[in-house]
């Protein structure tokens, strides 16, 4: 992987994070540490950021970036689909 793809990756992360956490009531990242696992919350319907595919999984670039953040937290990342951010809690 080259070194701009990892910086565009890890600024993308980043800021994922910051509006992620902005908008929803977020674990801290002690309950996420000890838990094991990072849950990443999206409605699957809005591609290329989110979306299902044939085999019914949601997938794309906001599945890549949580699943790559957990990589790096040492956690697990686990994808969970909502209906839209009303039902979020927070």
């Amino acid at each position: 992987m080259t070194s701009f793809f990892r910086s565009m990756i890890s600024t993308a992360a980043f800021a994922s994070a910051l509006l992620l956490g902005a908008v929803a009531q977020a674990d801290d990242l002690a309950t996420v540490t000890e838990s094991g696992t990072l849950r990443v919350a999206l409605t699957g319907a809005f591609p290329p950021f989110s979306f299902v595919d044939e085999q019914n999984t949601v997938v794309g670039f906001d599945v890549d970036i949580g699943t790559e953040t957990a990589k790096r937290m040492g956690v697990k990342a686990e994808i969970v689909t909502t209906r839209g951010m009303a039902s979020l809690p927070g």
